[in-house]
């Protein structure tokens, strides 16, 4: 479901879901970019680096993810058919 986003991005709500589930699923659609060193992004660089890379995503996805810090960003490759 699409909800109000502040950002440039489209946000989700997937409340019923933590991470691991998440990217169970969305990883079978969804290819990390295989050309990028870091395809995957959590808050273990600087936040205000993070909150800045999160503000240009393509969507953000609300989870019921309780572990604090629980953020990343994934960056998409090539989807081959």
């Amino acid at each position: 479901m699409a909800i109000e986003s502040e950002l440039r991005s489209t946000a989700y709500a997937c409340t019923s879901l933590c991470i691991p589930e998440l990217l169970t699923a969305i990883l079978k659609l969804f290819p990390l970019d295989t050309c990028d060193e870091n395809p995957v992004q959590t808050l273990s660089i600087d936040r205000f680096d993070f909150y800045d890379r999160a503000k240009k995503s393509f969507a953000i996805v609300h989870t019921g993810e309780t572990a604090q810090y629980g953020n990343i960003i994934l960056k998409k490759g090539l989807v081959l058919s």
